[in-house]
């Protein structure tokens, strides 16, 4: 198998966890460092790689929902003084289950993203999260259903109903308003849906509960965004050997080349609690076809980060990943490595705001 096949099977899987942060973006004409400049950057990596079990997993998908009905109460109201009320023109919401292993124990959380009329897409990555795809409750800061600047809490529950599955959600407000509304499996047919009183049905040990402690953790936002521009391979094509600094000599590669993956390195930042929490996902481009990946928990500072997965990809038969990331002046470089002696480096630019 040729280093670019390898390769493929390794990038798209770069769920790597990391610090958002933004760095002054770079004159359009600014060239690359040298492959020089950026292998002495990490010599003092020169040979390491994932050899170790880290017992962290990528988030992979369990389910994806969306929203089809919502009902309101009225300011005032709950469900034993008043009756919800159907609200119309909904904007296209959906939800993605999501879990991952940690030493061996399986943890859930969501990515919920709503689709405005211009087309703007906002998301809500990774929040404030427990329970299980069955029974969970998250928080909501990013906009979605509350405004800016508001916080929401919602507690969704999976339903069954004539052999199928619905995710029936109860929604509050900081301002004391609740909403309530139905889920349906992404590209199902919105019929047979439960009646409104199933709906609140459903939540009848929740009937009263207008308000809930804030956790005061904002929402993830994109800090920075970076667009690998240089692939720095190790042996020449068709080997099917690993190779590293130590082993092989350095070849340069425009993403795409030999089947490789086209990767943004997306930066994120919140707040919790004052402090500033960091995550990076990657976007990756394999033969147009774009995957986003997420990681957390993330090691380091804005412009030097480690992370850390032994949870292989589908079609991946190496199950440990290291991620190195250093920024080298306006640029950030990292330095991807796996279990079985193989490295090569990602040579990345920052883009400008909103691309």
């Amino acid at each position: 198998m040729s280093y670019g096949r390898r390769l493929l099977t390794v990038v798209p899987a770069l769920l790597v966890t990391v610090l958002a942060f933004a760095l002054p973006g770079a004159a359009a004409g600014e060239p690359l460092p040298a492959t020089e400049e950026v292998m002495n950057h990490f010599r003092d990596d020169w040979g390491r790689h994932a050899k170790d079990r880290y017992g962290l997993g990528r988030w992979n998908p369990v389910s994806e929902w969306e929203r089809v009905e919502q009902y309101g109460f009225a300011a005032g109201s709950d469900e034993f003084t008043g009756r919800p009320e159907r609200v119309g023109d909904l904007k296209p919401v959906t939800l993605r289950i999501m879990s991952r292993q940690v030493h061996g124990r399986t943890e859930y959380n969501v990515i919920e993203r709503v689709t405005e009329p211009d087309g703007t897409v906002t998301e809500n990555p990774l929040p404030v999260f427990a329970g299980t795809p069955e029974d969970m409750v998250f928080h909501n800061a990013a906009g979605i259903h509350t405004g800016p600047g508001g916080e929401a809490q919602e507690t969704c529950r999976e339903f069954a109903k004539a052999g199928r599955r619905f995710q029936l959600c109860r929604v509050l407000f900081q301002d004391d308003r609740i909403a309530y509304h139905t889920k349906i499996e992404k590209g199902s047919a919105a019929e047979g849906l439960p009646t409104v009183d199933e709906l609140l049905g459903a939540f009848r040990d929740l009937w009263g509960r207008t308000r809930f402690t804030p956790t005061g953790t904002t929402a993830w936002r994109e800090s920075a965004v970076f667009r690998s521009e240089r692939l720095i391979v190790f042996g020449p094509p068709g080997s099917g050997e690993p190779a590293d600094e130590l082993t092989g000599e350095p070849r340069e590669l425009t993403p795409g080349e030999e089947g490789t993956a086209q990767v943004d390195w997306v930066l994120y930042r919140r707040t919790v609690r004052g402090r500033a929490e960091h995550m990076v996902a990657d976007r990756a481009t394999v033969r147009g076809e774009r995957t986003i990946s997420y990681f957390q928990p993330f090691r380091g500072s804005p412009d030097h980060w480690l992370a850390l997965i032994d949870d292989p990809a589908p079609g991946d038969p190496t199950p440990g990943h290291r991620y190195h990331g250093r920024a080298l002046r306006e640029f950030l470089i990292v330095r991807a490595s796996v279990d079985r002696g193989e490295a090569h480096y990602w040579v990345a630019r920052p883009l400008p705001a909103g691309m």
